[in-house]
């Protein structure tokens, strides 16, 4: 009775683990090369960031400019 329930299932299972491997590894080596992608970003930051003042922000490698807008009349700003 064992024996059959064994050969019936191996096959089964075969496939099964099989499947779940093929599905689960790519995710798995994705988390291993997320960490250089990241510290290569911070690095990148850092190098360029670093003489940043107050009140500023910080895009990595471009030089960026904004403006403030004119408020309109019909909208207004309350300070909490």
């Amino acid at each position: 009775m064992m024996v059959r329930f064994i050969r019936f299932s191996f096959p089964y299972l075969s496939v099964f683990l099989i499947l779940a491997v093929v599905i689960t590894a790519p995710i798995i080596m994705a988390q291993s090369s997320c960490p250089i992608v990241i510290q290569e970003a911070i690095s990148v930051l850092g190098d360029n960031c670093t003489d940043i003042s107050r009140n500023n922000a910080c895009y990595g490698n471009v030089d960026v400019e904004a403006q403030a807008r004119v408020i309109s009349p019909h909208h207004s700003m309350v300070i909490v």
